[in-house]
């Protein structure tokens, strides 16, 4: 590729990454001014942001739920070979380490990857993906899958998340911190005789992992147990309150610019995505069919499965939600701007035009 052309496909991720860095630098101009006014030192101001960019990706995963809520199974080699002999080829042409496969127990046509603190990357392939795709346009649709390993989309995403969301993601992950504690602290008071029940807990007060409440400690040592867990745990309750109602809410309306950033950055990644599988297949018109496919396979499923695995929606190839057009104007301002995909249609746009770029480039 020539380096005009490397510019040109550079330029849109590299653009928004600008944007990112100017709302960040924003950001941290604002704390530091308020630290200030305070009466504390303006460098101050710089603390959140170093600890959220240190803390990354501990607590991107203690303020996360797992991406994929659908039943999930193993891809054996036996009972899946042709998903294996597509995913060997594609690791062959790429250079790249085969990941772990997991089948999504679904309709929706769906693919996604993600990478799980200290274990290999991880792709998920619902079963309607491979009922609905013949093997060359599942060969785009996992080869896009592979471009975002490539460029570590995951960990990127994950570090531009804490570069603009520190004022949301530190008390976020403050009270995700205070849900697990919460849950041993009952379980110390119920074996000093208290039914203590976690208060951020939606299963039934003797839901899995509680015990029935007896006194398996002394009184004399019960006693001064329990003052000390209910001190705590009011306290840290009272914390966790205070960090989501005062400072996550507010902090939530003032990063809205700095999430658009995010989701234009994560947009401008789902192409980069494309057309690094366009390249890697050499069938760019291969993926955007597999796209309009998979758009058109969301219509035949129940609106209510689209919900449930709208979690993993950020990580798929395409969201878990059914094509549709925004109706006022402010909802599409809405749509436009907080979108996590690009519009199906404008991808298959700009593969076309690489499908035609290809044909008549010349060898580098």
């Amino acid at each position: 590729m020539s380096s005009s052309r490397k510019l040109k496909a550079a330029w849109p991720v590299l653009g928004a990454w600008l944007l990112i860095a100017a709302t960040a630098a924003g950001y941290a101009a604002a704390a530091c001014i308020l630290a200030w006014y305070l009466g504390a030192p303006w460098w101050v101001g710089l603390v959140p942001v170093v600890l959220m960019l240190a803390l990354a990706e501990v607590l991107g995963w203690m303020g996360s739920d797992h991406p994929v809520r659908a039943d999930l199974s193993d891809a054996g080699e036996a009972e899946e070979p042709r998903l294996h002999a597509v995913v060997d080829r594609l690791s062959a042409l790429s250079g790249q380490d085969k990941p772990i496969l997991r089948i999504m127990e679904t309709q929706a046509p769906n693919s996604l990857v993600f990478t799980a603190p200290g274990e290999r990357p991880t792709l998920c392939v619902s079963r309607g993906l491979l009922e609905l795709l013949d093997n060359s346009r599942l060969e785009s649709v996992l080869a896009h899958e592979f471009a975002h390993l490539a460029h570590r989309d995951a960990q990127v995403m994950a570090f531009a998340d804490a570069v603009v969301g520190w004022p949301v993601r530190l008390p976020a992950a403050f009270v995700g911190a205070v849900e697990r504690i919460d849950p041993v602290l009952c379980a110390a008071a119920r074996k000093c005789g208290r039914a203590w029940k976690p208060a951020f807990q939606r299963t039934s007060a003797d839901g899995p992992g509680l015990a029935p409440p007896m006194r398996r400690i002394p009184l004399p040592l019960a006693a001064p147990l329990l003052v000390l867990l209910g001190v705590v745990r009011a306290l840290l309750i009272t914390l966790a309150c205070v960090a989501f109602l005062g400072v996550a809410i507010p902090a939530g309306v003032a990063c809205l610019p700095g999430f658009a950033m995010l989701y234009r950055l994560n947009r401008r990644r789902e192409l980069a995505a494309d057309r690094g599988a366009a390249e890697l297949t050499g069938a760019p018109a291969g993926l955007a069919a597999a796209l309009a496919e998979i758009e058109g396979g969301m219509l035949a499923v129940p609106e209510e499965d689209l919900r449930e695995l709208s979690n993993g929606s950020p990580l798929a190839i395409l969201p878990f939600q059914r094509p549709g057009t925004a109706d006022g104007p402010l909802q599409r301002l809405f749509d436009w701007t907080y979108r996590t995909h690009p519009r199906t249609t404008a991808r298959v746009a700009r593969l076309e035009g690489l499908s035609r770029d290809m044909a008549t480039r010349p060898p580098d």
